[in-house]
């Protein structure tokens, strides 16, 4: 049947089927024809329309479909609820908050509305009082959900397609101690997959005895492509030794690529993207594996989900979010020994255990050059990189930019901007800015925002910087282990938690403790000295290029991860 002769009806139904089988393209094809010859009034192209642009990733236009659309059907609750979906795909997450509260009031039954309105949190806030505001609104929403009826298989159903909606991975930015929400929001999704999957939750048989045969590893996760996570833990696969030890990989989610090939070689690979969760946990489990290892948990929904689960004798996560998951089927919490402050313990519900040194096998991009006119940077100019997602940036440490420029005149403070929260985008700066005219400083001489850089520019935007600026709260990992192989010194300011002290314990590694600051007015002394000092920063830099490989290439980390995931089975086989 061609597209000229089908009806109104068939071309619904048929760019429905298109959104649920995950072809948007297809859909709004037919949707945008059938709007163009349909009234105003017709509401349901323009609510698949508006379906389908989000799902390509084109939020904005999506927003001014589902606007107009609502304008002439106010009570379409369930525009209103996809409306709120896009608006955050924007990173507008206050109007999303307001819009997913309308769809709950237009409709109380709106599942998105319901599991993921109230528990919202921007990626930038304006202030302090702001944060907590957002906290205590987080957690009234948690503690609501939380208290859902799961008396039936149908209503552990309802709160399990809910949990799969969002996971809480916007807290951990808030650089608190998050124990106590990610406790009760854990403790509730076991319990859901509890009531529903019984048989999958229930102990695992014990692990028969390791001696004459290998012991069996997993590593679950939607990150096992050329991502972040790739980086910092896919060596535990590909430098596993393979005479003592099987790994099993199963990729969750994500987009498939070379690095997924290369675990797809040197592992059992089971791609369970398109499966259902129950299928990925079945899969698993019959897999009969000595221990599963979840290196990201809270960055995706699936993996969160079937960490709930009882798949393995022995069920391990570690730090690539690194914030405790509250789940009671997560036995330990693999830890780095030069990031975990003494008395970490207690900010975990797992038991922790510690890797040596950073716990991983890093391999880094080799050096590379580039020049500052290709960031429109001025050859004169003092660079201080500052190149974290922009949720790292915490308001009460604003002032530290202009205090530092207000003594190194030619300071630039390079920022980068998100690939594609324009609002985001909009908010950060404005409160930058608002920091230097605090000051009486030219916001416009001393800030720079890049747009979002491919990896290849960002390595070349670190060679042409003087300075690597670390987040306060919660630093950098992957990106002060790229910066340092390109030989650019960070300074940085250790947190409270284990997430703020990444860049302290490679300095540590790298027995370079003089950029450690021990304060907030130290840390702006030592990148005054810094900036204002090129014979400090030559010097620096030749003692990070001479010392870096003390943390990349870590065999013996992976050996210590292998030997830790024996000694705990060994005390646990039958």
């Amino acid at each position: 049947m061609s597209q000229q002769t089908i009806t109104s009806d068939q071309a619904i139904a048929i760019a429905e089927k298109a959104l649920n089988q995950n072809r948007p393209a297809e859909a709004e094809v037919l949707m945008r024809k059938l709007t163009d010859a349909t009234p105003r009034e017709a509401t349901v192209p323009r609510f698949l329309l508006g379906l389908s642009l989000i799902a390509l990733n084109r939020a904005a236009e999506a927003i001014e479909i589902l606007k107009d659309l609502l304008e002439v059907q106010p009570a379409v609750g369930q525009a209103r609820s996809a409306l709120a979906n896009a608006m955050e795909d924007t990173g507008d997450t206050r109007s999303a908050y307001e819009a997913y509260h309308a769809a709950l009031i237009s409709n109380p039954s709106d599942l998105r509305a319901r599991w993921i309105g109230g528990r919202l949190l921007p990626r930038v806030y304006q202030d302090n009082a702001e944060i907590s505001h957002w906290r205590e609104r987080f957690s009234a929403a948690l503690h609501s959900l939380t208290g859902t009826p799961l008396e039936t298989p149908e209503q552990a159903e309802l709160a399990l397609a809910g949990v799969l909606l969002m996971t809480n991975f916007q807290l951990a930015y808030q650089c608190e101690d998050d124990r106590p929400l990610q406790e009760a929001w854990g403790k509730f999704v076991h319990a859901s997959v509890a009531k529903r999957f019984l048989d999958l939750t229930a102990p695992c048989p014990p692990p028969a005895p390791l001696k004459g045969r290998r012991l069996k590893i997993g590593l679950v996760s939607e990150h096992l492509y050329s991502h972040t996570i790739m980086l910092l833990f896919g060596h535990w696969v590909l430098q596993a030794d393979t005479s003592r030890v099987e790994i099993h990989s199963y990729m969750v989610g994500g987009a498939r690529d070379a690095s997924s090939e290369l675990l797809a070689k040197q592992s059992v690979f089971r791609d369970l993207r398109n499966a259902s969760i129950e299928d990925m946990a079945r899969t698993i489990r019959n897999d009969e594996l000595d221990c599963l290892v979840f290196p990201d948990l809270g960055m995706g929904k699936n993996s969160f989900v079937l960490a709930a689960f009882r798949l393995a004798p022995l069920q391990m996560v570690s730090w690539g979010h690194p914030v405790t998951t509250g789940l009671p089927t997560m036995d330990v919490f693999l830890t780095s020994d030069a990031m975990e402050p003494e008395g970490g313990e207690a900010f975990y519900s797992e038991r922790l255990v510690r890797l040596p040194r950073l716990g991983i096998y890093y391999h880094p991009t080799h050096a590379t050059s580039g020049n500052r006119a290709a960031f429109g940077l001025p050859e004169k100019a003092i660079v201080y990189l500052c190149c974290q997602a922009q949720q790292k940036y915490l308001p009460q440490y604003d002032y530290l930019f202009p205090a530092i420029a207000a003594k190194v005149p030619e300071a630039r403070f390079v920022f980068i901007e998100h690939r594609q929260f324009s609002k985001v985008n909009q908010a950060f700066r404005q409160r930058i800015e608002a920091a230097f005219r605090a000051e009486s400083l030219d916001s416009d001489k001393h800030l720079v925002f890049l747009p979002w850089q491919e990896w290849q520019d960002f390595l070349r935007l670190c060679s042409v910087s003087d300075v690597f600026l670390d987040s306060i709260g919660w630093s950098g990992g992957n990106t002060t282990l790229e910066a340092l192989a390109q030989g650019l010194p960070p300074v940085t300011l250790p947190g409270r938690f284990m997430r703020g002290r990444h860049t302290m314990a490679m300095l540590k590694l790298m027995e370079i403790d003089d950029l450690i600051a021990v304060d907030e007015a130290d840390y702006v002394r030592i990148a005054v000295r810094m900036g204002s000092d090129v014979e400090l920063r030559t010097a620096l830099r030749e003692r990070v290029l001479e010392r870096r490989d003390r943390l990349y290439k870590d065999t013996e980390a992976v050996r210590a991860f292998e030997e830790t995931v024996r000694r705990e089975i060994s005390a646990i086989v039958r």
